[in-house]
């Protein structure tokens, strides 16, 4: 009979036992302390052991290079088709993620909002997620006006209806995994504008356009992106076509995950 499979990620806290026909996959979601700590804890149960992005596969190789960590990237599940997106009133950005400046540097987006503003562009930004800088932003963002939504969390259906609406959405992690919001905010035909931190799609992002990739911190030349698109209707238009016909023809899906994934469990368990 087969073994049993037990996924241990980003939540598993406690040290799985070493049970006989339970087989313990083992997936390492980003280059940071907290998945280092518990892949430390638990690589010697851990068949295979699989990373989202190469940057958090060299964080264990650089640690013990004998245990085996493969690289497995997210995959999302695409539309059929694109949205059809609408090129009159305000460029709607997106921005998903913790409302925090550890690793998601929500803070930045305050003088994103400003640069934005002093170059008088027509945009509306709605940032969906919680976290400890909910209320602070919101008071940084009253210059904004109904410029700027915080929606807080929502389901995951009306994500997915906000990013079949949005023109980009941005990201100003300072170092991520294969973050999954960024992928399906792609997979419905979103320019993305993101940090140089961005994790697994970094390199899929820079083939699109290297401009859409700025450093760390740079907000200025983000606001400079936007300002582009917001000028150029047609480039906008046949960017998004462009991002999301690459996505459908990317390793980026949820069946070239599943089958990489299937690939992986099955040739640990056949070894002696």
């Amino acid at each position: 009979m087969a073994p049993a499979i037990y996924f241990c990620g980003h939540l598993t806290y406690l040290r799985p036992c070493n049970v006989p026909g339970i087989q313990q996959v083992g997936v390492v979601h980003s280059p940071d302390s907290d998945n280092l700590t518990r892949w430390k804890n638990h690589r010697d149960y851990w068949q295979p052991v699989i990373s989202v992005s190469k940057e958090a596969k060299a964080m264990c190789d650089q640690l013990d290079a004998d245990h085996s960590v493969s690289v497995i990237p997210n995959g999302v599940t695409l539309p059929s088709q694109l949205s059809s997106k609408t090129q009159d009133g305000p460029i709607e950005i997106i921005w998903c993620g913790r409302l925090e400046d550890q690793q998601k540097r929500a803070s930045d987006l305050v003088p994103l909002v400003n640069r934005l503003l002093s170059l008088n562009i027509n945009f509306h930004l709605q940032i969906i997620g919680e976290g400890s800088l909910r209320e602070k932003l919101r008071s940084n963002f009253s210059v904004a006006g109904d410029r700027v939504t915080l929606t807080g969390s929502i389901s995951r259906t009306k994500v997915w209806e906000a990013m079949d609406a949005a023109d980009v959405i941005l990201m100003t992690s300072e170092y991520e995994g294969t973050p999954m919001a960024l992928l399906e905010a792609m997979g419905r035909g979103c320019i993305p504008i993101v940090y140089s931190g961005v994790g697994e799609p970094l390199d899929f992002i820079l083939k699109l356009d290297k401009q859409l990739v700025v450093e760390i911190s740079d907000t200025k030349s983000m606001a400079q992106v936007i300002h582009k698109l917001v000028n150029e209707k047609s480039t906008r238009r046949n960017l998004q076509e462009q991002v999301f016909q690459s996505m459908k023809s990317s390793e980026y899906t949820d069946e070239i995950m599943a089958a990489r994934y299937i690939e992986a469990i099955e040739q640990t368990s056949r070894r002696p």
